[in-house]
């Protein structure tokens, strides 16, 4: 099952900052799969 999500700027933001947080201290891998 598919859901349409929608994201306000500062959710986005948030994503990319995590996205980034997880790349730099985890597997760039791991960071992806988020």
């Amino acid at each position: 099952m598919r859901f349409e999500v929608l994201l306000t700027e500062d959710a986005a933001r948030d994503l990319e900052e995590l996205y980034g947080y997880i790349n730099e201290h985890d597997d760039p891998a791991r960071a992806v799969h988020v």
